[in-house]
């Protein structure tokens, strides 16, 4: 019976809501067409959707996690995120019920703020009481929560109707475990993007109701002020570096990295130019507590690879809106982030690790495989080889990943960096494109690998893009530097050479 009330549910969603693969969610076109005949066919949406909102209160009923199924909850999340993206304040509500778009894609009656509420309440419950539910966990952040963070009239919403919002709120910034240490970093990344980017849903600049601007960077800064903080005291510690051992130590900052990724560059930078400013204000008074971190935490491959990767979300939502001295500071934070790299891991990371680690996975593969041949008669013997493959398998398959992860974001930094955006701004800087900046500011790139052909020698460099095209050009030349170094063996590096040029 379980199996068939999730199907039940499933295919409720499918048969009132379109896929969302479009730019519009639309009703599905058969049902559009019966739905403008009206008669019986409307009578049937309108209770299939009583019917799939009415289901989701069971689980908010206290006492309820302890005995309904996980799976059935992610059904449930699930079609209502798939039905919220057509019926709950859509974009465009020409083709639907009439009865629907006064309930549901209209303020004031008061049925569609309870709806919003309901799920913002139905989203923290699965987040809180379902611990260990990982694939419930992630169903509702990156499903459900985007959907609900997606339009301007559901944010506005959910900041001024809904309690259960303001709850969810509230435990993400009192970092409570469920949201920390119960989540994988990716989905607090998602979680913090979709919380953040309600701030959206403030009154815009030319109404009259209060101070968008305070109020939106209120509320990304209580969103994110208590991670901030928890990653400045973690930097200032007498013991960090003894702590650079402790898995869970590098668990909580890979989160709080992520949780800053997602809230104070995405989430803050799609919520408009106040949000942006507050997450800026965040990320500015970490950029010195960032660089101690990835001194004692950097030989950690996923802290290495989260660093570039913050780093890249900064430039990319925050250079191009940032005065010239804040542009300034960012990208000598930048430079300083990429030496102190190259000091570090880069002297461990290259393409061509990563491709003899996939090369000895497929020897290891083979080797297993015609292992298996003489099962019947060396049976032991086998086992024991099984045993040692596997754990040579599993070795080069984590060194190949963490090699492609770090090696993946290094490149979406420098291509960051290379944008013609940035350039544009680093020539209208006052002494940035003077011989006195040289030494501290990354006005070039070089990018030195080895070129295919038989020699296998070369280089290739390159300044930064000045003109249209030159963000590809620049791109193209990164791509063909690790491209290069894989296939003749050379390693990837990123300094700065003694005429301040940033070097890869």
């Amino acid at each position: 019976s379980l199996e068939r009330l999730c199907w039940l549910v499933r295919m409720a969603a499918h048969c009132l809501a379109d896929s969302g693969a479009g730019e519009t969610p639309l009703m599905p076109l058969p049902l559009s067409i019966a739905v403008e005949g009206g008669g019986p066919a409307v009578a049937a949406v309108e209770g299939l959707t009583a019917a799939l909102l009415g289901l989701p209160a069971l689980a908010l009923q206290e006492g309820a996690a302890a005995v309904l199924s996980p799976r059935l909850m992610e059904s449930c999340v699930w079609s209502l995120a798939r039905w919220s993206d057509t019926y709950l304040f859509p974009e465009e509500a020409e083709g639907l019920p009439a009865a629907l778009v006064a309930a549901y894609a209209t303020r004031g009656s008061g049925q569609a703020e309870a709806v919003v509420d309901g799920l913002a309440r139905l989203a923290a419950t699965c987040l809180v009481a379902f611990p260990g539910e990982a694939e419930l966990h992630g169903m509702v952040c990156t499903a459900l929560l985007p959907v609900l963070s997606r339009r301007r009239p559901l944010c506005s919403s959910l900041l001024e109707c809904s309690r259960s919002w303001g709850e969810l709120c509230g435990a993400f910034a009192a970092r409570r475990p469920q949201l920390t240490n119960g989540l994988a970093p990716k989905l607090q990344r998602w979680l913090s993007q979709s919380l953040c980017q309600v701030a959206c849903g403030f009154p815009a600049a030319d109404t009259p109701a209060g101070n968008p601007a305070a109020a939106a960077g209120h509320y990304i800064t209580q969103l994110l002020g208590p991670t901030a903080a928890e990653v400045r005291a973690l930097a200032a510690r007498p013991d960090l570096y003894d702590m650079t051992s402790r898995a869970d130590v590098i668990g909580a900052l890979c989160g709080m990295l992520e949780v800053l990724r997602g809230g104070a560059c995405r989430g803050a930078a799609a919520a408009g130019p106040p949000a942006r400013a507050a997450g800026w204000g965040l990320i500015s008074e970490l950029l010195a507590p960032l660089l101690v971190l990835q001194r004692a935490f950097g030989d950690d491959p996923r802290v290495g690879a989260l660093l570039l990767k913050l780093a890249a979300g900064i430039v990319e939502h925050h250079v191009g809106y940032l005065p010239t001295d804040q542009a300034h500071l960012l990208m000598n934070w930048v430079l300083e982030l990429l030496r102190q790299y190259r000091l570090g891991r880069a002297a461990r990371v290259s393409v061509a690790a990563a491709a003899a680690a996939a090369r000895g996975r497929r020897k290891a593969h083979h080797f297993a495989h015609s292992q298996g041949h003489h099962l019947h008669h060396h049976h032991r013997l086998h086992h024991h080889h099984s045993n040692g493959q596997s754990a040579y398998l599993l070795q080069g398959e984590d060194a190949a990943q963490d090699a492609a992860r770090e090696l993946r974001a290094l490149l979406q930094l420098l291509t960051h960096i290379t944008q013609r955006d940035v350039a544009l701004a680093a020539a209208a800087s006052d002494g940035w494109a003077t011989a006195s900046s040289a030494g501290s500011t990354p006005r070039s790139v070089n990018m030195s690998g080895l070129l295919p052909g038989p020699g296998g020698g070369g280089s290739s460099r390159g300044n930064t893009p000045k003109g249209p095209g030159g963000s590809a050009t620049a791109a193209v030349a990164l791509a063909a530097a690790a491209v290069s170094s894989a296939a003749g063996g050379g390693g990837l590096a990123v300094g700065e050479n003694e005429s301040g040029v940033a070097q890869v």
